[in-house]
């Protein structure tokens, strides 16, 4: 503070206490130390990416866009302003416009990776899968142990339906350094999507190995190890889940559903009487138990 009534706008106080505010989590005192700064020199253009960032973090899509774009009249080929400009624009749902900002600045800068990149994440966002795919592929000949390439690349062969690609794609990534957990749900999916059911439920129990906290996930890996015939294991995430989400009557089913392949006829029945206590118009638990109550046909 004593600094900054000394020389309020000198270019090592503003920006050096913007940058303790952000690292306190204040956004609202970065954002004025950074505009502040600004202020008094409007040229530089390092407060500009920072305080496009701040924005861009939190949401903040109108302020981000209009600081990317005063940097960008500073120098036109910023890549940090270029990309940061890119995902604003995608994130307010202006594809096109973020398409066209990255491919021109790529005619002047044509290697530049990092906007190499951001442009097929924005392909990729467009539903433009194959493109995605095509410039990602380049992207891994120039860096074939980055998992987040791969695993992009995988998330477009998924979108291709060529699940043998993204499953090989994933499979790198993982055996790249600190590979995210991500992948092994990508993983996960890929393989269920190709229906090897096994490897599914093997690639998202080590995924929620890493992300317990997954609902969705742990709906899928149930449901793939029904298919799979697992029923024990299965058995073992369905009470885990519906000790935390008891009135959770899809599950709940589901548990009925466990019982009844696994031969336990009474448990099912219970389930069964469960979920249309928490449902009374789930019909499916309605139709399980006229059938187990319905007399044996003699022959």
């Amino acid at each position: 503070g004593r600094i900054e009534k000394i020389d309020p706008g000198h270019l090592d106080t503003c920006a050096h206490l913007g940058r303790l505010a952000q690292q306190r989590n204040d956004v609202t005192g970065a954002a004025n130390y950074y505009r502040r700064h600004l202020q008094y020199h409007p040229e530089a253009i390092d407060t500009c990416r920072s305080l496009g960032q701040l924005y861009l973090s939190n949401h903040l899509y109108i302020e981000a866009e209009e600081t990317f774009r005063r940097g960008l009249k500073q120098d036109a080929l910023d890549v940090p302003c270029i990309t940061g400009l890119g995902r604003v624009l995608v994130e307010t749902g202006k594809v096109d416009e973020a398409r066209a900002v990255l491919e021109r600045a790529l005619k002047s800068i044509p290697t530049e990776q990092s906007i190499q990149r951001e442009l097929a994440s924005v392909l990729f966002r467009a539903g433009s899968f194959r493109e995605s795919a095509a410039l990602l592929s380049k992207l891994i000949l120039q860096s074939p142990k980055d998992a987040d390439l791969l695993n992009d690349f995988g998330n477009s062969c998924v979108k291709l339906e060529q699940f043998v690609r993204a499953i090989d794609a994933y499979r790198q990534a993982l055996q790249c350094p600190d590979p995210p957990a991500i992948v092994w749900r990508n993983l996960g999916i890929a393989n269920a999507r190709s229906g090897d059911y096994d490897g599914a439920a093997q690639a998202l129990e080590t995924y929620l190995g890493h992300e317990p906290d997954s609902p969705d996930i742990i709906r899928l890996l149930i449901d793939l190890q029904m298919k799979a015939g697992r029923f024990d294991q299965a058995l073992v995430h369905l009470e885990r889940f519906l000790k935390v989400n008891p009135l959770d009557s899809q599950m709940m089913f589901q548990l009925a559903e466990c019982y009844l392949l696994m031969g336990h006829t009474d448990s099912a029945i219970l389930g069964y009487r469960r979920v249309i206590e928490l449902d009374p118009r789930f019909s499916r638990a309605d139709d399980r138990l006229a059938e187990l109550s319905a007399p044996a046909v003699v022959r």
